[in-house]
């Protein structure tokens, strides 16, 4: 299979506190990857789709936050949710760019 056709990025979240984030992906994707990173940091936010090896495309979007009371309610980006409460004033990140504090 030829892969040099597509942006193949795997994200690996972490299911609780200290464990290991990993990206992996082809040339194209991390390129991509660091493009994103580029133009978050100037516009704030970036948005490119992406293949993992299945071929079963996902959108990535990475944003820059700034603001310290928005960061300090972020919510966190653990998957296993028995090894921490939720609090009630977390933002998630689909709204972190919108709300105001």
């Amino acid at each position: 299979m030829n892969f040099k056709d597509y942006k193949v990025c795997h994200i690996y979240g972490q299911q609780t506190w200290h464990d290991q984030a990993i990206i992996i992906g082809n040339k194209e994707g991390l390129e991509q990857l660091r493009d994103m990173i580029d133009l978050a940091i100037n516009e704030n936010q970036s948005e490119e789709v992406f293949f993992p090896v299945d071929f079963e495309g996902y959108t990535l979007k990475v944003m820059c936050v700034e603001e310290d009371e928005k960061l300090e309610h972020l919510s966190l980006p653990y998957h296993d949710e028995n090894y921490y409460t939720k609090s009630d004033d977390e933002i998630s990140p689909e709204n972190i760019l919108k709300k105001s504090i």
